[in-house]
Order: structure tokens, then C-alpha cells, then sequence
């Protein structure tokens, strides 16, 4: 299993220059998809809400601090985009083509997340079981993205890339990773 670190980058918004640093790891077995963000830096001005006693499968995530990932097979329009919270509320979400389609991934029933808080540091991990998504060998082109809400009210949007003039996590440029 090969692990592959990335950097996301802030979209330029002067209203919300936060200095923070948000950067992780990605990898891949077989049938599942290792997540781990990291938050560096002052945390503290983040909606950061901490595991709920369930977690649940939720709609809505990214009005709020969400993390993001969206995979597919090269060649293919259709995607997954995986939605998880800090309070470790989820949703992963099929589409069959850019922003069309969307349903459910039924066949995922729930996703364990982890936190970790340290004075300077945020870490989520999370697993997604690619189970019936993907067969076992057949390569992901992966986009990481995600949504910090501050306690000022506003939101920053983060990256690997922002290929519009507006924040589009959907966007076929921003499938920059392999596994």
C-alpha cells in the first residue's frame, strides 16, 4: 500500500485570511480508501464540533467544516464525493456525470471516524470501504478538498487545486491524485 501526502491551498478570499496549513495523507488497499487531514496551526478560530455519541449519515455537510474526497475511475464521468465531519457525520454520494445524477452510495452503511486534537494540530482519519464502488485493482483518480467554517461566521474553501473563478470541488481539473 502506497501513501501519498498532499497540500491543500486556500481560494483567495481577502474576507477570510485564516494562517493555517491543511495538508494529509491518502493510500489504498485494495478495497479501501485510507483518509488522514491535518489542520496546522491555530485551530482554535474553527468550528471544530467533536464526535457526536452517533454519527450518522447526514445531508448538508459542507454548510459546516467538512472534509471532502472525490474519486473515480479515469475515463469515466461518474464519480463519488465523500462528505466528513469533525462531529463524525458522513454521507458519500454517487453521481453520473459533473454535478449530475446524484444518489446515494447506499451500499456503504457507516463510516468510523477519528479525531485527534493537539495544541497545534487537528487530525480527521476515516476508512471508506470501496466494497461493491470499484473493483479491487482498477486505478482512482482522487480530488481532496474541504470547507472550514470560522467562528467569524465565514467559511474558507481548500484544495488540492481551484480550477474556476469559484470554489468547485466537483471540477474534473481537481482529480490531481493516483491510487
Amino acid at each position: 500500500m502506497q501513501t501519498h501526502p498532499f497540500q491543500l491551498i486556500r481560494f483567495i478570499d481577502p474576507s477570510c485570511n485564516f494562517p493555517i496549513a491543511i495538508g494529509g495523507n491518502i493510500s489504498r488497499n485494495r478495497q479501501t480508501i485510507s483518509l488522514v487531514y491535518e489542520i496546522a496551526g491555530n485551530h482554535t478560530q474553527l468550528q471544530l464540533p467533536a464526535i457526536a455519541q452517533q454519527p450518522m449519515r447526514s445531508d448538508d455537510l459542507w454548510k459546516r467544516t467538512c472534509f471532502e474526497c472525490f474519486f473515480k475511475q479515469p475515463e469515466s464521468t461518474a464519480y463519488y464525493e465523500l462528505n466528513v465531519c469533525t462531529d463524525g457525520h458522513w454521507n458519500l454520494y454517487r453521481f453520473s456525470d459533473y454535478r449530475k445524477g446524484m444518489a446515494e452510495a447506499s451500499s456503504i452503511r457507516s463510516l468510523p471516524v477519528h479525531t485527534y486534537t493537539h495544541a497545534a494540530k487537528f487530525t480527521l482519519c476515516c476508512n471508506i470501504p470501496l466494497g461493491t464502488l470499484v473493483l479491487p485493482d482498477v486505478p482512482l483518480q482522487v480530488g481532496i478538498s474541504c470547507v472550514l467554517a470560522h467562528t467569524t461566521g465565514k467559511n474558507s474553501y481548500w484544495a488540492l487545486c481551484h480550477p474556476g473563478r469559484q470554489p468547485d470541488f466537483h471540477h474534473p481539473a481537481g482529480y490531481l491524485l493516483h491510487i
